[in-house]
């Protein structure tokens, strides 16, 4: 019975304290209340109180972001993370919506709303992201090797909506959403892109997840963004009349499900020119032959596949030593055998 009360005066402190902080805030007192909450964060930390720390440093970042104090805001959410990170604090709903919280509130503002102040906080906001998805990492690095994808979406929608293409493109890559992902390529494609390149930038996605060894997930992707996009929607296929590059990826999806390595190398061999349009496409293929085909960089001599990928700037040879035992690649001298396919 003399422990409840002891209880109820710490939570009662406990309130007066946020009160009292607030009330700095709203005053303008943003320094003191800063160094206040990272004060009373290593209090709770020392009392082993680390839920009533992280809600804490929570709320202290929301308050200061939303009065503009980015600095300070950001000091406080990347404090929250690295308290997880280091306790492996295991994920949560609630933390993941303290996340999603603060990734909003780090948004890059208008000039007119920052005044006088120049603050990187785009910077911090990449910063708060990269560690909070190291920290899922952490606490499961078989299920979340990229970090959950809860995060990655949240974070690709919220840039899409922001018009923020390429940081949205990056995270649609780490979760399954095939429509989204096809929606911004199209806007990418159909805004920034020059005539006669929309099939570059779906070959280069296409190309990444199946890096990533999402085979799936490009194929659906593939369907989508050619069933939509403009310069493709109205035409038969696949196969495309005049669009090779198109009918390669189309080939290699299929092929990478039954792992044929000669059908591989055929089709690099047949459609090089439209592979050879866009350097970065070699090292996604070199990847690609290795994991789906069980290629090994020891068999990328330079009468073989990466040979002939690599050209006159003999990217693949920078990235793979060929080794002296190692088995050329002979290639076929047709490509009849794509009808093994079926």
């Amino acid at each position: 019975m003399a422990s409840a009360p002891r209880r109820i005066v710490s939570y009662s402190r406990s309130e007066k304290v946020a009160e009292k902080l607030k009330q700095k805030i709203s005053n303008g007192e943003y320094y003191e209340a800063h160094q206040t909450y990272k004060m009373l964060y290593q209090r709770y930390c020392a009392q082993t109180r680390d839920t009533e720390g992280i809600r804490l440093l929570f709320e202290g970042a929301t308050l200061l972001l939303e009065n503009r104090q980015l600095e300070s805001g950001a000091d406080l959410a990347l404090l929250l993370i690295s308290h997880l990170k280091a306790h492996q604090t295991s994920i949560s709903d609630e933390l993941f919506g303290m996340v999603t919280k603060l990734f909003e509130c780090l948004r890059q503002p208008n000039s007119a709303d920052v005044g006088s102040h120049h603050i990187p906080v785009a910077d911090s906001r990449e910063e708060f992201l990269r560690a909070a998805l190291k920290w899922t990492n952490i606490i499961d690095s078989q299920s979340y090797p990229y970090g959950h994808p809860q995060l990655h979406k949240m974070a690709a929608q919220a840039y899409a909506k922001e018009k923020d293409f390429i940081r949205a493109r990056q995270h649609f890559l780490y979760v399954e959403m095939p429509e989204e992902f096809g929606v911004l390529l199209m806007a990418v494609a159909t805004s920034e892109g020059y005539p006669g390149e929309a099939d570059l930038f779906i070959a280069q996605a296409v190309l990444q997840l199946l890096v990533l060894k999402q085979r799936t997930y490009a194929l659906d992707l593939y369907n989508i963004y050619t069933h939509a996009h403009p310069a493709f929607r109205d035409k038969e296929g696949p196969p495309y009349r005049d669009a090779p590059l198109l009918n390669f990826l189309w080939l290699l999806l299929l092929c990478a499900e039954k792992g044929h390595s000669e059908v591989f190398n055929c089709l690099l061999q047949y459609y090089a020119p439209a592979i050879q349009r866009d350097p970065s496409f070699q090292q996604y293929l070199a990847k690609i032959g290795e994991y789906f085909f069980g290629i090994t960089p020891s068999q990328s001599n330079s009468g073989g596949l990466f040979g002939l990928l690599g050209g006159a700037n003999g990217l693949l040879s920078e990235l793979f030593e060929p080794q002296s035992s190692g088995i050329p690649i002979s290639l076929p001298n047709q490509c009849a055998v794509v009808e093994d396919l079926d």
